[in-house]
């Protein structure tokens, strides 16, 4: 269980499944805990001890995010001079799985963080202690081991330090995991209100109108350095059958230069669609409203595509700026990243390797007033020729 946290960075969360791989048993589980108990029940070697979830020989597979299978073989268990690197790899897990879940705040997560930090540090504070009374009574407190061994009790006791602030967050996930962070894109300046505390009276400001993009050829090289996503992008998707099952099956992937002479090439998929984060039917409606652009690979299989985390945030901005400034500004940093990668590009992996990679946008989604917004056509539904596809007008619609 501690090689799965630690090593290949797996969390408790929906979609990811933990598949035994013992011999032929092929039973599946959603946690830790209930993959751990059908192991010890069903898989157990009376020649380790209690404490082992898994046998030092076993094989130990999991179901990533992309739904490939991750396998490896735990040959040995951990050394002591890796205690502090699978402490900090498993805390930031269990950070990182609390900060994926779309309904928990940054306050909450926090304040969990907090709370965590300081009920981990009682109980690790109350273990060494009485570890500490138990060998002071048995003459041995003063033995090289046993000291030790307290120290190593200690080093417990504050897991969290290295992730108690936002900030730290950003830079062990950037240092440690090759997180993607968004850069601010400036788009112009504008005139704004503020209170003068000097003074005590509206006084006019400049202000900086930025959105945030997140660069997709370090997105996707960081996707690529996870190895079933690497596998996937390198198989062959074209059915062999004749059945049109994806995109690879279509008359355009076969006519486009790029699939030709590079039947591996990247498969990008954009959608398109706006959030309102305040009240839809207040006063401030429509102020706040926020764009987003995410980023799905079509090389992955269409059955896992359709999971959250595999679809990606590219690009936020204000709804009001993308009206002022238009979407050729907003979209410049996404189209100029993606004309290199239909050139070809060395994309430098999180682990050191370097892989050439090509690829293109081939499909764009999105409601309708998004679709309607992104081309440039009417964005009432009102009108009388309503429809981006045909000339129907409202009349017709009516009688069809």
């Amino acid at each position: 269980m501690t090689h799965l946290r630690s090593v290949h960075f797996l969390c408790e969360l929906r979609g990811v499944t933990l598949k035994c791989g013992q011999g032929d048993c092929v039973r599946c589980y959603s946690t830790f805990n209930s993959l751990a108990h059908h192991l010890r029940a069903h898989h157990s070697d009376p020649s380790l001890s209690a404490s082992d979830d898994v046998d030092p020989g076993s094989e130990c597979i999991g179901m990533g995010a992309s739904g490939n299978e991750i396998t490896d073989r735990v040959d040995a268990p951990p050394q002591s001079g890796l205690v502090m690197c699978n402490k900090t790899s498993a805390t930031a897990a269990f950070v990182a799985s609390l900060m994926s879940s779309t309904s928990v705040t940054q306050k909450t997560v926090q304040s969990v963080i907090e709370h965590t930090s300081a009920l981990v540090t009682d109980i690790v504070m109350d273990i060494a202690g009485d570890v500490k009374n138990t060998l002071s009574r048995a003459n041995i407190l003063n033995n090289p081991e046993c000291e030790s061994l307290v120290s190593r009790l200690q080093q417990f006791s504050s897991p969290l330090d290295l992730l108690n602030t936002q900030h730290k967050r950003v830079q062990c996930f950037k240092s440690r995991y090759g997180m993607v962070e968004a850069k601010s894109v400036f788009l112009g300046n504008r005139y704004d209100q503020c209170l003068d505390p000097a003074t005590g009276s509206m006084r006019q400001v400049i202000k900086r109108d930025t959105y945030q993009y997140v660069p997709i050829l370090q997105l996707i090289a960081l996707l690529l350095s996870d190895d079933s996503i690497f596998r996937e992008s390198v198989k062959d998707r074209v059915s062999a059958d004749g059945v049109m099952r994806d995109f690879c099956d279509g008359s355009l992937y076969k006519s486009l230069p790029l699939f030709v002479e590079d039947k591996y090439a990247l498969q990008l998929c954009l959608y398109y669609d706006e959030c309102e984060v305040v009240n839809p039917l207040g006063s401030r409606r429509g102020i706040h409203k926020i764009g987003f652009i995410y980023l799905s690979l079509r090389n992955i299989q269409p059955v896992f595509n359709s999971r959250l985390c595999n679809i990606h945030i590219v690009a936020a901005f204000n709804t009001l700026d993308r009206s002022k400034y238009g979407f050729d500004k907003i979209l410049g940093p996404i189209v100029k990243d993606i004309k290199q990668l239909e050139q070809g590009v060395d994309l430098q992996l999180p682990d050191g390797r370097v892989v050439h990679k090509r690829g293109t946008v081939v499909q764009i989604v999105g409601d309708n007033l998004g679709i309607n917004q992104l081309f440039g056509f009417v964005e009432s539904f009102s009108a009388v020729h309503f429809c981006r596809l045909c000339m129907a007008d409202k009349a017709d619609c009516a009688t069809i």
